[in-house]
């Protein structure tokens, strides 16, 4: 499983340098979001390839203005990729911390902003 999940991130990470090097207009191209095509209505993750994008170039304020939630998501998911994938975070964070951020109540948290943010963004 561990090998799955390492070999999945180096795929996505490979995907998003390439985007990064030819850009979001080039043949390649981004992946495009179902809900905005069918509905008309933006996600929560509307804008996080092109917001990821301006990260890798550290243009901020371009991320920011993409996908504000990538902000609060990205580092939350980096931290639970640095909990959970490597080792419990090297034995450094007590096993408490991971119950609390990643159990079943902050799994409701994380759906609840994003839906939150999915309504707000679209009114």
């Amino acid at each position: 499983m561990k090998y799955i999940i390492g070999i999945s991130l180096m795929l996505i990470l490979v995907y998003l340098f390439v985007l990064a090097y030819f850009g979001l207009d080039s043949e390649i191209g981004a992946i495009a979001c179902p809900m905005y095509s069918y509905t008309g209505f933006e996600c929560a993750g509307c804008g996080s390839q092109r917001a990821f994008l301006h990260l890798l170039s550290l243009e901020f304020k371009e991320a920011f203005f993409q996908n504000p939630i990538l902000f609060l998501l990205l580092p939350y998911l980096i931290f639970g990729f640095i909990f959970f994938y490597l080792k419990r975070g090297w034995g450094i964070f007590p096993e408490r911390i991971g119950q609390v951020l990643f159990g079943s109540k902050a799994a409701f948290v994380v759906l609840f902003v994003l839906i939150t943010w999915t309504i707000v963004r679209n009114l």
